[in-house]
């Protein structure tokens, strides 16, 4: 069976929140969304959603100042 477009849509947005508040941790993520890990990222698959868009950026380091 086939999720409508506004479930997908919504799904979608929960994720891609979890993530952001986990900062691209999966098993936070998932533990958030009461989801396994396994239906996470089979669902972040399904709506094309990559972890490393989440990731904290790393700072760059100064060579000279």
């Amino acid at each position: 069976m086939q999720a409508s477009f506004a479930q997908r849509q919504l799904e979608t947005r929960m994720i891609r929140q979890a993530l952001r508040d986990a900062q691209g941790d999966v098993v936070r993520a998932s533990l958030e969304l009461r989801l396994s890990r396994r239906t996470l990222l089979k669902k972040m698959g399904e709506y094309n959603i990559h972890q490393k868009d989440f990731l904290p950026k790393k700072k760059k380091k100064r060579r000279y100042q």
